[in-house]
């Protein structure tokens, strides 16, 4: 199930060389599952709009690789990019506050709000699971205030999978416990009336 892959920047326009792969095995995960289709008001998140061009090359990637993990290297936001995000009153570098802060920053929550946003718009079947790892530290050569100067900075491992859809999804999304599902049924049994469950985010846990 753990698979490789071919690994890219994400978050920053520079592509990186010299890196041709990230081994996932044996890392801890915490797990996003779009569970349902649904209807969400208001505005988007900023931060996730400015994804919105990332987001949707690394959905291709993983529609063309369903049922598989498709890997990358989420670069940590540049001191350009924080300053930008902070005269917004928006801090980037911060925790993720939002279920259970399973998205690990406030910059990858942005991503994954980002690629559930294409995924629902797309209407496509098959859950679209996020999931963040370890954080990668910067290399001995990387330098902050001169970014272009060479070495890599510090990232966190990321990954998506579409799963395929079906009866074959729908059984694993129910597997899921409340904490990870965005709605969950409001009664005993799926298929009837849903209500809000842990993955779900409302008004109040927005800082936009």
């Amino acid at each position: 199930m753990m698979t490789s892959s071919i690994c890219r920047r994400v978050g920053n326009v520079t592509p990186v060389t010299g890196v041709t792969e990230v081994r996932l095995c044996g890392q801890a995960y915490a797990v996003a599952v779009l569970a349902q289709c649904v209807t969400v008001t208001g505005k988007p998140d900023p931060v996730s709009v400015y994804f919105e061009p990332q987001a949707r090359h690394l959905y291709e990637r993983a529609r063309e690789n369903r049922g598989s993990w498709v890997s990358v290297r989420l670069v940590d936001p540049s001191i350009r990019q924080r300053t930008h995000w902070a005269a917004l009153g928006i801090d980037v570098s911060k925790p993720d506050d939002i279920n259970d802060g399973k998205a690990k920053t406030r910059w990858a929550r942005a991503l994954e709000r980002a690629l559930y946003r294409l995924h629902k718009r797309s209407g496509r079947s098959g859950s679209l699971r996020v999931e963040v790892g370890r954080r990668i530290p910067a290399s001995p050569q990387f330098n902050p205030s001169d970014p272009g100067a060479g070495g890599f900075p510090p990232a966190r491992q990321f990954r998506l999978k579409i799963d395929r859809g079906g009866s074959v999804a729908e059984r694993a999304v129910r597997r899921l416990p409340d904490s990870q599902r965005i709605i969950v049924p409001a009664g005993t049994q799926e298929g009837g009336r849903y209500k809000p469950g842990g993955a779900w985010t409302g008004r109040g846990d927005r800082d936009y």
